[in-house]
């Protein structure tokens, strides 16, 4: 990195309690303000998936037929409860009824609002529902009552939201640490913070449970928690590594990233936080500005990740230069036997970086031969199981990550 790009900051103690407040909120458009929700419920007699709209608030619920949701069952009180919209808050009330209201489990108390947010469960005594939300652009047509081809998918779906809420409750999940390190030196340069789920009944990597979580609407929630889950651990590392923490797409479409930057750094005030931002979210030039400004008011700094995964675009290094560039291991694979056009092509992005004071970064380095060709090219850092494998936080500090050489003619089993 050029020396203009570098900075020493000293912080003191209350550094966290005195640096400026950055702004908390990204703006986004009005079609990802827009929402319409809806209930999605698994009618076992026709064999249905079936979805209510829910338009005209307050939405009563309960065992008379003139109620905006009717339901039959002896267990469901004449007025249960209403369902009501405040500002863009979804929320249930309950109305005094017997067998009570509940979300993901928990009873709700008689009388008092409730926020709903979507991939809950509700029930209503024993009718069950999952709480939806139409993405922004999405037609109303999808809440029509379809047939459901697999019948026994909306009762998973159902009973693995539960599972979800409850991980994400319950912080069950454990942070990993996968080195990153100097192509030139072979000294470990920083580490990625990675996370995996650890509750019965859901995937335990993470790229399944992301799978589920944005199924649901909870994406942006399960990344804030593989940021915070192992955090502690974290601070006042020897020889102060740059740490580099993920997000999720979904995240820069809702309120509570920079609030949850904030927290962030107000946990790990000495240590040097770069923030990674999926290449498809990097294509919203005005939202990454944003993102940029928050960040420098907190001393972080911004990495692209998956460079070259199918939507990177040379014209968002250009707008909004990030401080790193995460070159996708699908470029990265046996580049050492890569055509010259490959090699050629890369030794020109890898250029464009330097000029613009951007560090590269390859990941999935597997074999030497593979680092050694990063070399030439000039790559600056590299990523991959040819360094180390994600290991938890908890089971070792990040002093003890070995960078230890495999060998150059196989490659290790995922």
């Amino acid at each position: 990195m050029p020396p203009a790009r570098k900075r020493t900051v000293k912080r003191r103690a209350n550094a966290a309690r005195t640096r400026p407040r950055a702004s908390r909120t990204l703006r986004v458009g009005a079609a990802a303000r827009a929402r319409t929700w809806y209930l999605e419920s698994y009618a076992a007699d026709s064999g249905s998936l079936w979805r209510l709209p829910l338009l005209d608030f307050p939405v009563s619920v309960g065992r008379r037929p003139a109620s905006g949701l009717s339901l039959l069952s002896p267990l469901i009180s004449q007025d249960h409860a209403e369902i009501l919209l405040d500002g863009r808050a979804l929320t249930v009330r309950d109305l005094g009824s017997t067998n009570g209201t509940f979300i993901n489990g928990a009873r709700i108390d008689n009388g008092r609002p409730a926020t709903l947010k979507q991939g809950d469960v509700l029930h209503f005594a024993n009718a069950e529902f999952l709480i939806g939300c139409l993405a922004p652009g999405e037609s109303g047509a999808s809440l029509r009552t379809q047939t459901a081809i697999h019948h026994q998918l909306p009762r998973q779906l159902v009973e693995r939201a539960r599972r979800l809420n409850t991980l994400l409750r319950q912080r069950a999940v454990e942070s990993t640490l996968q080195p990153i390190v100097s192509l030139s030196s072979g000294a470990v340069f920083g580490y990625e913070l990675l996370g995996r789920g650890t509750s019965d009944g859901l995937p335990k990597t993470p790229g399944a449970l992301f799978e589920l979580a944005a199924t649901l609407g909870v994406a942006g929630e399960l990344s804030r928690l593989f940021r915070t889950v192992g955090t502690p651990r974290l601070r006042d590392l020897p020889g102060r590594p740059v740490l580099f923490f993920n997000t999720h797409p979904a995240e820069l479409e809702k309120p509570g990233l920079i609030d949850s930057l904030h927290a962030l750094r107000d946990e790990l005030p000495n240590e040097r936080i770069t923030l990674e931002i999926h290449e498809q979210a990097a294509t919203h030039p005005g939202i990454i500005h944003e993102l940029r400004r928050a960040l420098g008011a907190l001393d972080m700094q911004l990495a692209y990740d998956d460079f070259g995964a199918g939507h990177s675009r040379i014209n968002e290094l250009i707008e909004v230069p990030p401080d790193y560039l995460k070159f996708d291991e699908t470029l990265i694979r046996d580049i050492d036997r890569a055509p010259a056009a490959k090699r050629k092509l890369l030794r020109a992005l890898v250029h464009l970086c330097r000029e613009s004071g951007i560090q590269t970064l390859a990941e999935g380095v597997e074999t030497e031969r593979e680092a050694q060709s990063l070399r030439e090219l000039g790559f600056d850092l590299a990523q991959g199981y040819r360094y180390g494998k994600p290991r938890p936080v908890s089971k070792s500090s990040a002093g003890r990550h070995g960078t230890r050489r495999r060998s150059a003619r196989t490659r290790p089993r995922r």
